[in-house]
């Protein structure tokens, strides 16, 4: 089971200023559904590629390569499609 501990990015759990206000946390909790929703539909449409990665063998394969070389040479790598 995965436990998310989210205390140390609300604002009343920080300097007061900054963070998240639980206000905020309340409203977006509660356009959680709706949100996931629209992401399963958009999902089903094809427009989320990165959920099919993992059938994707041969792209895995060039990004880890990449990854395992040249990309070591750098401290971020932005990977944008295939």
């Amino acid at each position: 089971m995965i436990r998310l501990s989210y205390g140390r990015m609300l604002q009343d759990g920080l300097d007061g200023t900054h963070g998240l206000p639980r206000a905020r946390l309340a409203e977006l909790a509660r356009r959680f559904a709706s949100v996931q929703a629209e992401v399963r539909q958009r999902r089903g449409a094809g427009e989320y590629g990165f959920y099919q990665l993992t059938d994707q063998a041969d792209t895995v394969r060039g990004i880890r390569s990449f990854a395992e070389g040249l990309g070591q040479a750098h401290d971020h790598v932005l990977v944008l499609g295939t």
